[in-house]
């Protein structure tokens, strides 16, 4: 598997079209697309089997010039060593052209009589210069007779001299001088490392070595970076990624257990696949059976030894790694009752064991171990009551049908005896068995039939209605009940059911609404009382009547009384009216009784928010009493028996008429009636109408059956809802835990790449508010100006307190994204603590 993600990695920085890749470094040079760097490792180039040098088989694809492979095999005019593709130039043909070193070279020359090829070209080149007849003069004897060459093949070929010396023919091994002039005559050419340990060679050619008097230069340039003339830089790793996709698709044979492989990729698919661990998705159904797709890992021993597929037990697999998490409660005397969830995080930290139940009762909402959580059912549903009672339903019962779990809770609620309903438009006898109730009329359901049946109020007024009458006795009226008896004088004011009617009492307390009143008179139509008034006034002025005047200049108030002799209003002195007001204001103040003790006035003002107080300011003007309503309210819903039975009757009509749907703060406790079961305190629960039984309403399923049944609309919006919102001034909790148990929170920060390098700015991450120390780096993503992602792999990440420093890469390998630098948005997904 290594091997593949390796491959894979390799393949990918490829696709950075722009991009300089580094292994080993994070600072490429500028003037190359890969540098490898190691001290400790190697480049291997794709090894392949050549037939010849002037097939480019098995390597498939485009002939490119430069092309670089390893031959493997002995074949031909070929061995093994590196070779590279030359394309055909004027009467050249194509062909691979073996780079070979300065002891290959030392080799092949010194073993030229053992190769047949080498000599037949050395023959070959004698018989142009050297034929049998070109005698220099006949008379001479020896050596020095004109003659030629003999080639004798065989296990230790030779090459022979042969003249006439007038008498015989005379053969003379020159094998040797043939070689030593060779020797002497060979091209001078070598490579070198430079510099030393760089991974970088040059081949250094004849020219090269002629022009620096014969000696090898320690140097391949002749100044800078200017090579020297005939140098030439052998750039092994640019000549493997250029040529990448056609040395996985090289055509050659490889016959192993399993298949026989065409490519190279395929060998390396076949290698990778059967890596001790490595694990494969695959059918092992015979042919024409149905299929058996499994799961299936590489085991060098399976097979006794021999290697194989072995398939993995899921459901072992699942079994052994699935979560362990539990639900317990409390039990404390006394006390509600509480629930928890009790996460796979507490259990690892403490054993796997489940928490003892006096633990359970000892934890307190404020401060529960990690990996605890409290579940607040009642809460949850509060919160939740109308998205509930809206959620869309289908229910069908006694052939009725509703769409909304509020009409299916109406509905049930309505099967009580005692529920009246009213209807405007009038039920039809059609659905209603037979009997039609008018529009505008109250019914009630009869349980026992499913009937509504109707309510005649006329009737119920009539029968009931009481008989009582007004009547005057001496300038006073009464109102006489039904209760009074008629024995005794109504007047004397002791008579059972007989009302004294207090007019002018009536008319004080409500003088505000009669001047408020349209009325006519004189011709006139008034808008209200007191402007009809008015007009009266003015029209039978009497001596002394005064009026309130308002000095427009000064906003100063002053009395006039009318003159009715002068027709004409005369200013009153304000201490004549001071006075007047002094002599005759009551001295008053109000008092308070509490549960009929003595009426004393509340002279500390008791105003505070959430709290309605009135202040009355007494004719002392510096002495104030206070009414302190809603702690009166308070008080007299706690200390008054009346006011506790009548709101307790207010809530249980409320139920009776709205549904059988209670709530209990307790515990109910198993047993009674029969077939009670045990409610926990805090649960809702319904009152079976046939045995009385109260049932638990299970709200979690209530809840989860109202998010599945949710529209298309609700559940986008549920979701946008709990969706994380990024910006580069707020820290995201993203509401995910990291293993560790802290909670995980995503941030945007700037930074800036350096140009021509894998290295980024450092970034400050404060923890977020609520956390006081930073966890784990969970991920890291680079993006443009219009953010897009533009990568996601990183490498050499470290937290130092506060500050986090990356490079972009993976593993050893470096990503170099612009040559210059370059301005990023940096998400970083973190855990806190």
């Amino acid at each position: 598997m290594k091997k593949m993600t390796f491959l894979a990695a390799l393949l990918g920085v490829t696709q950075f079209s722009n991009a300089q890749v580094g292994i080993g470094t994070a600072n490429p040079a500028d003037a190359v697309q890969l540098e490898i760097s190691a001290t400790n490792k190697g480049v291997l180039i794709p090894r392949v089997v050549l037939t010849n040098t002037t097939t480019f088989s098995p390597i498939t694809g485009t002939a490119v010039e430069s092309l670089l492979v390893y031959n493997t095999a002995t074949a031909a005019d070929v061995t093994p060593g590196f070779y590279y593709w030359v394309p055909a130039n004027g009467t050249m043909v194509a062909h691979w052209e073996r780079i070979v070193n300065q002891t290959q070279l030392d080799e092949a020359i010194g073993d030229i009589t053992d190769l047949q090829g080498d000599v037949t070209k050395i023959i070959a080149l004698l018989k142009v210069a050297f034929p049998a007849n070109n005698l220099v003069d006949p008379v001479v004897t020896g050596d020095t007779f004109g003659g030629g060459m003999v080639f004798i093949p065989g296990t230790t070929p030779t090459i022979e001299y042969v003249y006439f010396d007038g008498t015989n023919y005379t053969k003379k091994d020159i094998t040797t001088d043939i070689m030593n002039l060779i020797r002497g005559a060979e091209s001078k050419t070598t490579f070198i490392e430079f510099p030393a340990a760089s991974g970088k060679y040059y081949y250094i050619s004849e020219e090269t070595i002629n022009a620096n008097n014969g000696v090898v230069p320690t140097s391949p340039f002749s100044a800078g970076t200017t090579l020297r003339a005939g140098v030439i830089l052998l750039d092994v790793p640019q000549s493997v990624i250029s040529n990448f996709q056609t040395i996985l698709d090289g055509t050659t044979t490889i016959v192993k257990p399993g298949g026989t492989f065409y490519t190279v990729e395929e060998i390396i698919k076949m290698i990778a696949s059967q890596v001790e661990g490595n694990v494969v998705y695959r059918n092992i159904a015979a042919t024409g059976s149905p299929a058996n797709w499994v799961f299936q890992y590489w085991s060098d021993a399976a097979n006794a030894g021999a290697g194989g597929y072995v398939t993995v037990n899921l459901t072992d697999l699942v079994g052994a790694a699935q979560s362990k998490t539990a639900l317990v409660k409390t039990n404390t005397a006394n006390a509600p009752v509480k629930q928890y969830f009790v996460s796979e995080t507490y259990l690892i930290a403490n054993g796997g064991a489940i928490p003892t139940q006096a633990v359970v009762n000892g934890w307190t909402s404020g401060t529960l171990p990690a990996g605890i959580f409290e579940i607040d059912i009642v809460a949850g549903v509060a919160t939740n009551i109308q998205t509930i009672l809206d959620q869309t339903v289908t229910i069908t019962e006694d052939g009725k049908t509703f769409t909304t779990v509020e009409q299916y809770i109406q509905y049930i609620a309505s099967k009580s005896d005692a529920n009246v309903g009213y209807t405007v438009s009038g039920i039809t006898a059609v659905n209603n068995n037979g009997v039609a109730i008018p529009a505008n009329s109250f019914y009630y359901i009869n349980q026992t039939t499913g009937n509504k049946v109707f309510i005649d109020l006329a009737s119920i007024v009539k029968q009931n209605e009481t008989k009582t009458k007004l009547m005057t006795i001496g300038t006073k009226q009464y109102y006489v009940s039904e209760s009074y008896t008629g024995t005794t004088d109504p007047t004397t004011g002791t008579e059972t059911g007989v009302y004294e009617i207090d007019f002018i009492d009536g008319i004080v307390n409500n003088f505000n609404e009669f001047i408020t009143s349209t009325v006519t008179g004189g011709g006139t139509n008034y808008t209200t009382v007191e402007g009809y008034i008015e007009y009266v006034s003015k029209n039978s002025m009497q001596e002394g009547v005064t009026k309130i005047v308002i000095d427009a200049g000064t906003n100063q108030a002053s009395f006039q009384r009318w003159n009715a002799t002068t027709k004409a209003w005369v200013n009153v002195s304000n201490t004549a009216f001071s006075d007047i007001v002094k002599a005759n204001e009551t001295k008053t103040s109000i008092g308070k009784s509490t549960n009929n003790s003595a009426y004393a006035q509340v002279l500390v003002d008791p105003k505070a928010v959430q709290k309605v107080v009135y202040e009355y300011v007494t004719e002392s003007a510096t002495v104030k009493n206070y009414i302190d309503v809603t702690a009166d309210v308070e008080w007299s819903i706690e200390n008054n028996t009346n006011v506790k039975n009548a709101i307790e009757d207010i809530i249980n009509n409320l139920l009776n008429q709205g549904g059988n749907v209670y709530f209990t703060r307790t515990a109910i406790a198993a047993g009674t009636p029969a077939g009670q079961l045990a409610i926990p305190a805090f649960s809702f629960y319904t009152i079976n109408a046939t045995t009385g039984v109260k049932e638990l309403v299970d709200i979690a399923q209530t809840i989860v059956n109202a998010i599945t049944n949710a529209t298309t609309i609700q559940k986008q919006e549920i979701k946008n809802q709990l969706g994380d919102t990024y910006n580069t001034t707020t820290v995201t909790n993203t509401g995910d835990t990291w293993i560790d148990g802290s909670k995980i929170y995503a941030g945007v920060y700037a930074a800036t790449v350096t140009g021509g390098t894998a290295n980024v700015s450092t970034i400050s991450i404060t923890p977020p508010v609520g956390t006081t120390a930073l966890g784990k780096i969970v991920s890291i993503k680079l993006l443009n100006n219009d953010n897009n992602i533009i990568n996601t792999s990183t490498t050499d990440v470290a937290l130092a307190g506060s500050n986090l420093s990356f490079r972009i890469g993976t593993g050893n390998m470096y990503n170099v994204l612009s040559s210059s630098d370059l301005s990023v948005k940096v998400v970083v997904e973190f855990s806190a603590q």
